[in-house]
């Protein structure tokens, strides 16, 4: 998306092809015209220590953002990890908590941009997981700024448009998980690149020959990602801005129920044991001989009792007088209670080390 931002003509991007904008590394292999059978690596000479390739392991790391102008605005792009990360669903809870926690910099988020390959066939089970993990971490009123740009989307030379991909996450979003509410719609929330004209001006760059045939189809597939792309990110900045505030309060309010369930089950757990004691002992109470002797031993009974200890989560509670509890304590005088907490757990602090700069003061 960088280079077709940065150059609006392939004749533009041809020329500077030697100072393309690389913000992410990327490699892949062509077959090799000096050796039939063999194939060349094309690397990108650029490396970053957020990106990985190889192995099968998914690309970028950590969110990371990126500032571009775009009619007069600039416009920042967020480059996210992967769902559906090769590391199992604990990496993918980890990507997330880092997503949650990069978006707690920003007030607003004008557009959710989903990347699919839009020749891929296959409503899989890892599909359907990869798109439900990614609406269950988000708010209800964020679909509205969904959007989804679909790769490899070219259908035959020469034509781009909506191909096997397209048709099997419609129908994934108007089927199964019909109660959400987003219905594709070319040019409205589904739009349509094709990235081998990239990849035509790399590996050019690194003295891979092609023929002018070649060079006529990525010229065609330049030009239409490019007015395809500004198409997507107008449709974008004419959106209603999605408040980030909803969003993050819903994840914090799923990570205290994740949190609270363990310790719920516990305390449960021994309520029901100590009733059950309870009852023992008074069974025992009724059945024994009224005698002061045996009466004496059921004066006490075993009960198990949970101990509170100090939560290691950082979070940030209110000091008002309206918002805390003053309690009495016999030989320790007066206690108080933080009962308002407004951000939890709240880790704002380690980026800006300033109360101030956590979104729950609405001066973020």
């Amino acid at each position: 998306m960088a280079n077709y931002l940065n150059f609006s003509t392939f004749e533009e991007a041809n020329r500077s092809a030697a100072n393309f904008t690389e913000v992410v590394p990327s490699q892949f292999t062509l077959p090799d015209p000096r050796s039939p059978g063999e194939e060349w690596l094309i690397k990108s000479k650029f490396s970053d220590n957020n990106e990985r390739h190889g192995s099968g392991n998914s690309v970028t790391l950590a969110p990371t953002g990126y500032n571009f102008n775009f009619n007069g605005n600039v416009l920042r792009i967020i480059d996210t990890p992967v769902i559906g990360d090769t590391g199992g669903s604990g990496e993918d809870r980890k990507n997330f908590d880092q997503i949650l926690l990069y978006l707690q910099q920003h007030k607003d988020l004008h557009g959710l941009i989903i990347i699919v390959k839009g020749n891929d066939n296959r409503k899989t089970l890892f599909f359907k997981y990869c798109i439900t993990e990614l609406l269950t971490h988000l708010h209800r009123s964020v679909v509205q700024n969904i959007v989804f740009c679909f790769t490899n989307s070219q259908v035959a030379p020469g034509s781009i448009g909506p191909g096997e991909g397209y048709k099997v996450m419609k129908s994934f979003l108007e089927e199964d998980i019909s109660s959400v509410g987003i219905k594709l719609k070319p040019g409205r929330n589904a739009f349509f690149i094709e990235n081998d004209a990239y990849r035509f001006l790399v590996a050019k760059n690194q003295g891979y020959p092609w023929s002018e045939i070649q060079e006529f189809l990525y010229k065609h597939s330049w030009n239409h990602s490019v007015a395809e792309i500004e198409r997507m990110f107008s449709h974008i900045s004419s959106l209603t801005p999605h408040r980030l505030d909803a969003t993050i309060s819903l994840n914090n309010a799923r990570k205290i129920v994740i949190e609270l369930s363990e310790p719920i089950v516990l305390l449960s757990q021994e309520i029901e044991k100590n009733l059950d004691e309870i009852k023992k002992a008074q069974q025992l109470l009724e059945h024994g001989a009224n005698t002061r002797e045996n009466l004496a031993a059921f004066l006490e009974t075993t009960i198990t009792d949970l101990v509170k200890k100090p939560n290691q989560v950082p979070q940030l509670v209110c000091k008002a007088d309206c918002c805390i509890e003053r309690i009495y304590v016999e030989g320790e005088g007066e206690k108080i209670n933080y009962k308002t907490v407004c951000h939890r757990p709240c880790f704002c602090l380690i980026w800006t080390d300033i109360i101030g700069k956590c979104w729950a003061t609405n001066e973020f």
